[in-house]
């Protein structure tokens, strides 16, 4: 509660006695009247008020509430004001009371008799109090000055003389503050009030910076509380975020490893099937014979089954003449030879290659029959060690084959760290973790006891501070 506040219960305590104030809306004799009644019991410096009997008090020890007669007002407006505010507020309203005491104790040092340091600065107030009265007295004269015609100059002094006056008013105010602050007791009764107003005002900013203290010491437990429940939440959330990617990590790992897998198992297929031509072993003219490959001027042809059948066009149409048929179809350059010879009878040697893969037919040139014979025998032989490996290699090739065909249907792994994945993001216990963390913080929130008590602590003394007096009431002589 502050005076504005209390305005209605002091006024019907003081109605009690017929003193209202006059409204704003009466007319001049009544306002006049009730100025009249308030003065004549309000002492001049309004520092008592007469209530019937005796002269009692009408400023508080701490001079922070007034009685104006009717009510009681505060000496500054502290109203709606934050607590820290009125702690710096009462702070500078005994700063204003020792000032004020200092000036008293400074014009009145005869009834006192300051000694030591403190009697040199009464001096030296009374110094600046005497320039001061100086500089008041070549203001108060400047104006007859300028009536005499000396207008530029009077001008310039009484600038020089007002810049002066601010210059030692402000010294006297730190000497006045300094004698306050420095003043034994007792000095002077007006004096010695006034320190004794600013000492209490002192303590009653001391009690609320104490409080408030308080309440920044129980908000600093409390955010501490609040950002060790914060951190702990963030690291229940950041652990199933790391449990979330570790299975994630593994999921991936597991479909890059099989993918890598199949494309071994594919590579190695590939390489039994595609085992290549192998080393060059004997060539004659057009033909050239690997150890896996026979090549010819139509195509090639693998030397594992390979048959070699050789003879006349005759000779050869009448033992092969459905395979011979198929490659006469094909119009392949030796088949225009091949014909040629079997219709005019021709003795020119001719090779038929054959195997479960394809056919191929080879005109012998003429004289070079001696050659193409061992060219066969040499065929033959390389045919025949292809054979006796190509179980091995079918059987590699099966192998390689079936592990493919595993390796394909096979996604064990994979499905694995799927449900891993699934089971960690679905983890009840992680869940119930950051929610129990979660609770936490909201609890840490709420303000604990310490801070509810100190916050009614400086609610406490703000509302003692705000409180007015009671009321003066008037006595019957």
């Amino acid at each position: 509660m502050t005076a504005s506040s209390a305005d209605s219960r002091q006024d019907t305590a003081s109605g009690r006695t017929g003193e209202r104030e006059a409204p704003l809306g009466a007319g001049p004799e009544a306002r006049q009247q009730r100025g009249s009644r308030t003065r004549s019991l309000l002492s001049p410096d309004e520092s008592w008020w007469w209530n019937g009997r005796r002269w009692v008090p009408a400023r508080t020890e701490d001079g922070l509430w007034a009685w104006n007669g009717s009510r009681w007002r505060t000496a500054a407006e502290l109203e709606g004001k934050p607590a820290e505010v009125l702690a710096g507020a009462l702070i500078a309203l005994a700063d204003e009371r020792r000032t004020e005491a200092g000036a008293i104790l400074a014009a009145r040092a005869a009834e006192w008799q300051p000694e030591g340091e403190i009697r040199h600065l009464v001096r030296r107030a009374e110094e600046i109090a005497t320039r001061l009265q100086q500089t008041q007295e070549g203001l108060t004269s400047a104006p007859n000055r300028r009536m005499l015609g000396r207008r530029s100059a009077v001008a310039a002094d009484s600038h020089a003389l007002e810049a002066e006056r601010e210059t030692l008013t402000a010294q006297q105010r730190t000497l006045h503050a300094q004698i306050g602050r420095l003043a034994p007791h007792p000095t002077v009764k007006e004096a010695d009030d006034g320190l004794a107003a600013a000492r209490i005002l002192e303590e009653r900013s001391t009690l609320l910076t104490s409080a408030l203290e308080q309440v920044q010491k129980a908000e600093g437990v409390q955010a501490e509380a609040q950002a060790t429940a914060r951190r702990e939440l963030a690291a229940m959330e950041e652990a199933r975020l790391e449990a979330i990617r570790r299975a994630e990590k593994g999921l991936e790992d597991a479909r890059s490893g099989r993918d890598a897998a199949l494309a071994e198992a594919r590579d190695r297929f590939r390489s039994t099937l595609s085992t290549g031509m192998g080393d060059l072993e004997v060539g004659l003219g057009q033909l050239y014979l690997h150890s896996r490959v026979l090549r010819t001027p139509s195509g090639s042809l693998p030397t594992a089954g390979l048959i070699a059948a050789e003879g006349t066009a005759a000779t050869l149409w009448r033992s092969h003449r459905e395979l011979l048929s198929g490659l006469v179809v094909l119009e392949l350059p030796e088949t225009a030879s091949f014909l040629t010879a079997l219709v005019t009878g021709s003795d020119t040697l001719f090779v038929l290659f054959k195997n479960s893969t394809g056919a191929a037919l080879w005109m012998c040139p003429t004289g070079q029959e001696v050659a193409a014979r061992r060219f066969l025998v040499a065929l033959r032989e390389q045919a025949r060690q292809a054979d006796a490996g190509s179980d091995q290699s079918e059987a590699r090739a099966r192998e390689a084959e079936q592990t493919l065909e595993a390796l394909g249907r096979d996604r064990s792994s994979v499905e694995a760290a799927e449900k891993e994945l699934a089971r960690v993001k679905a983890d009840q216990e992680l869940q119930a973790a950051i929610e129990r963390a979660r609770r936490n913080l909201e609890q840490a929130g709420n303000p604990i006891s310490q801070l509810v008590a100190a916050r009614k602590k400086v609610e406490e003394e703000v509302s003692r501070l705000l409180t007015p007096p009671e009321p003066l009431t008037p006595r019957q002589s």
